[in-house]
């Protein structure tokens, strides 16, 4: 009997410490935490420019970084909403992704306001050849957050 009640109780407390290991699991839709990275716009921008993509991939894709930005424009899509941010160079474009779930943290927002967010870079595209007509780059983070 007493064998029964010990492993019915390891159970509950086994079940206990899962429940709770889940329940204070970071969300899985921002990047939260310590940043890998905490770069400026520009610093980002020179290094997306030059170093090869593939060397540039292996630092930052995955990564989470932290940096201020401006914001130049909002898009809603279907899984949230998407900040385009000011680059301040041509044909640079730089777009922050939210999930839908923290769409109420930035009900404030507008074009203009200057933000400090933390996101994760999922990389950057570039024109195949310099005779493309979509001769922009863009620099895309997801996983977003307002610090």
């Amino acid at each position: 009997m007493k064998k029964i009640i010990f492993a019915v109780l390891a159970l509950v407390v086994v079940s206990g410490s899962i429940g709770y290991y889940l329940w204070t699991k970071p969300s899985e839709f921002v990047s939260d935490g310590d940043a890998d990275f905490k770069q400026t716009i520009p610093a980002l921008i020179k290094e997306s420019q030059e170093l090869k993509d593939s060397i540039f991939s292996s630092k930052y894709n995955g990564k989470s970084v932290e940096f201020d930005a401006e914001v130049e424009s909002i898009t809603e899509n279907g899984m949230g909403k998407t900040l385009v941010l000011k680059s301040g160079v041509e044909d640079f474009i730089i777009n922050a992704n939210f999930h839908e779930s923290n769409i109420e943290k930035l009900q404030k927002i507008v074009a203009g306001d200057k933000v400090k967010l933390q996101c994760e870079c999922s990389g950057v595209t570039k024109p195949e050849s310099e005779d493309d007509l979509l001769s922009e780059v863009v620099l895309n983070f997801t996983r977003c957050d307002l610090k």
